[in-house]
C-alpha cells in the first residue's frame, strides 16, 4: 500500500474543490496505511478480527470505487 500510494501521489497530487481530489486523498490514506502496516503490523491485524468491521470497510471501498468510476466515465457536454 505504501508504494502504491507514493506512486499515485507522484503522478496525481491534485488539490482542487472537485472530485479528482478524492484520488489524492485515497493516495495519502494508502501511504499512511502502508506506514501503519510496516511499523505496527499486529495492531493492524487486530482491527480485522471482527468480520463486521471488515465488511463495513469493503462496502465503503466499493462505494468509493463506484463513485470514481461514474465520475471518470460520465457523459460530458462540450
Amino acid at each position: 500500500m505504501f508504494t502504491a500510494g507514493l506512486a499515485i501521489l507522484r503522478s496525481h497530487n491534485i488539490w482542487t474543490r472537485h472530485w479528482p481530489v478524492l484520488i489524492t486523498l485515497i493516495a495519502w490514506a494508502a501511504v499512511f496505511l502502508g506506514l501503519i502496516r510496516i511499523f505496527y503490523p499486529q495492531s493492524y491485524r487486530a482491527q480485522f478480527q471482527n468480520d463486521n468491521a471488515a465488511l463495513a470497510i469493503e462496502i465503503v471501498l466499493i462505494l468509493i470505487g463506484l463513485l470514481l468510476t461514474f465520475q471518470a466515465y460520465r457523459f460530458r457536454r462540450q
